[in-house]
């Protein structure tokens, strides 16, 4: 609101909070999602573009802007799993290759489920042996709009 004020009295604005609506409208004129305003320990806007494929360039496949997305490749490919099945943490860490569970496989999955892309199946017992994660809706829509965005 302070910086607002003068900017609106400098007429650089219309009014406070009106950009939110218009970032929502323009990405609907384009064709691309709405704009995801994430509020957490810090404020993030997320905002999708077209991506210019030259035709000498391959496409991106769903993993790459998977992992654009998600500022990670290990975050990525633990999407891409989960979308066959529900694993278990070792079962994750086994399929990427990994002879344990890493410290950033283990921060992945935290950050994941905080982004509420993933859940576990035992929610009321985070630590029983049983443990198993899945794709949360919010997930499945994302890789949706990937691979639509691809074709």
């Amino acid at each position: 609101p302070l910086i607002a004020e003068p900017m609106y009295l400098t007429a650089f604005i219309e009014r406070l909070g009106t950009g939110t609506t218009d970032m929502v409208e323009k990405a609907k004129e384009a064709g691309l999602p709405e704009p995801e305003f994430v509020q957490n320990d810090m404020f993030r806007t997320v905002i999708y573009r077209k991506l210019l494929q030259p035709e000498s360039q391959p496409e991106l496949q769903p993993e790459s802007l998977l992992e654009l997305r998600l500022e990670s490749k290990l975050a990525a490919k633990v999407i891409l799993m989960l979308r066959k099945t529900e694993l278990k943490k070792s079962q994750i860490a086994k399929e990427l290759g990994h002879k344990g569970i890493s410290g950033e496989l283990k921060k992945q999955i935290k950050r994941l489920i905080e982004q509420n892309l993933i859940e576990m199946t035992i929610p009321e017992k985070p630590n029983s042996r049983l443990q198993k994660y899945r794709l949360t809706p919010k997930a499945l829509d994302l890789l949706n709009k990937l691979i639509i965005k691809k074709n």
